[in-house]
């Protein structure tokens, strides 16, 4: 395992990067509050997400087998997503357009509609772990549009593993997460 980093997150009472209301938006409020009172670590990533921020920059020049490496990121983590909202689509169909795109079935325009609906998604999404998976699907349909996207659809799956996990086992769980993530940018990176 690779050297940890922690990082503190902090939304500023703003429930998965959106401003919330009504009761539940003070709910999330009030969570996110408490949370970071008790100095619970929200995101711990490893030395690994510079490493794999590099490769895929160096990568650029195909962004096709980019857009592949993310919607796979994304769908290793989809399922923290469709356990809670098991009717909403969005964040699957993203992934299956950032792949049509690759495969030549879809157009920019509508891998990038469909990355929106995703983010969408995210904003409707009950918790911390089910809006980063959205989140990593629709930045990899958005990898369409622009190859950077795809570094963000790994962090954010990392983030949705980390959100997922009990703060006693989230570094261990986003190590594991970002290794997978390096060893596939890495066979995806052989054949560029």
């Amino acid at each position: 395992m690779r050297g940890l980093k922690v990082t503190r997150e902090h939304n500023e009472g703003r429930a998965c990067e959106r401003e919330s209301f009504g009761i539940d938006g003070i709910r999330k409020v009030i969570d996110a509050a408490l949370k970071l009172e008790a100095g619970i670590v929200k995101f711990v990533d490893t030395d690994l997400g510079g490493a794999i921020a590099e490769l895929a920059d160096k990568s650029k020049n195909d962004p096709k087998k980019l857009a592949l490496w993310a919607a796979e990121c994304a769908e290793n983590v989809l399922h923290l997503f469709e356990n809670k909202h098991p009717a909403d689509n969005r964040p699957r169909a993203a992934i299956e357009a950032g792949r049509a795109w690759v495969s030549g079935g879809l157009t920019m325009s509508d891998a990038r509609a469909a990355a929106f609906a995703s983010h969408a998604a995210a904003r409707d999404a009950v918790d911390e772990a089910a809006c980063a998976a959205a989140r990593a699907a629709g930045h990899a349909a958005a990898t369409a549009h622009v190859a950077g996207h795809a570094v963000h659809a790994a962090a954010y799956a990392a983030k949705a593993a980390a959100f997922a996990a009990d703060s006693g086992t989230a570094g261990a769980r986003v190590a594991e997460e970002r290794e997978w993530q390096w060893q596939l940018l890495l066979a995806y990176s052989d054949t560029l």
